[in-house]
């Protein structure tokens, strides 16, 4: 999935994802018509995450509305970052993790609707060095102290048509994505496909580090490390019963 000599190297585990994230869609979408996320506070900022890790963050249901469940065992969050390795050279680091929990929400007509959520549990990011997850566990990341990343869907841009069986959908989906404790709105250039009864795709952004109060992990082998992160969603999501 990714380049380089470290297919799970060292960089910021954390994501995603990105519920980043960090994804994905499918991550799966964003704004359609009707129901509600708790997109902006007074001042015009994204909102922190509220509600129950895993759920949807809808007041009221709309009529014929249908939730898909992520299926963990399906999906996969992670992050690519450049570096530079004292004895390697420049590489790309990948950290991934399938703990992924969420629900996306269509209405009637197979639109998605704003309230969408994907959650991450950042604790379980792997590379291939346990001494680097530890790091970023207790430092940068702090991923002990700040375990998840919530993704929650506000709206989605350029989006033509609802879901059809087969058909695979291009857009963007934008939300609000908190990690470390910090909340802030973002693009994703995502794909979603509905099967039957199973809704998959994936979904992308870039990231800055210090956007999230993330500070560069200081490692001796690590010679430099690029602050800007790729998050990444492949997630796959059946109907709920």
């Amino acid at each position: 999935m990714m380049t380089g000599t470290a297919r799970r190297g060292f960089g910021i585990a954390w994501l995603m994802g990105a519920l980043g994230a960090v994804a994905v869609l499918v991550m799966a979408l964003g704004f359609g018509r009707g129901g509600s996320a708790l997109a902006q506070d007074e001042e015009g900022t994204p909102a922190a995450p509220t509600g129950e890790v895993g759920k949807a963050v809808i007041a009221e249901m709309p009529e014929g509305a249908v939730t898909y469940v992520v299926d963990g065992e399906e999906s996969l969050a992670s992050y690519s970052v450049e570096e530079e390795l004292a004895g390697q050279g420049d590489v790309t680091a990948v950290g991934e993790t399938t703990a992924v929990v969420g629900e996306i929400v269509l209405d009637a007509e197979g639109n998605p609707l704003a309230g969408s959520r994907i959650d991450i549990d950042l604790r379980t990011l792997q590379t291939d060095e346990t001494r680097r997850d530890n790091y970023l566990r207790t430092n940068s990341l702090e991923s002990d102290t700040y375990p998840l990343a919530t993704f929650i869907v506000t709206r989605i841009d350029n989006w033509s048509a609802p879901l059809a069986q087969g058909e695979t959908t291009t857009f963007e989906m934008v939300g609000n994505l908190t990690v470390h404790g910090v909340t802030k709105e973002v693009v994703w250039k995502s794909t979603a496909t509905i099967d039957e009864d199973v809704i998959s795709g994936t979904a992308t952004v870039v990231v800055e580090m210090g956007d999230f109060d993330i500070e560069k992990p200081t490692v001796g082998f690590v010679l430099s490390l690029d602050e800007t992160v790729t998050l990444s969603l492949a997630i796959t999501a059946e109907m709920a019963e």
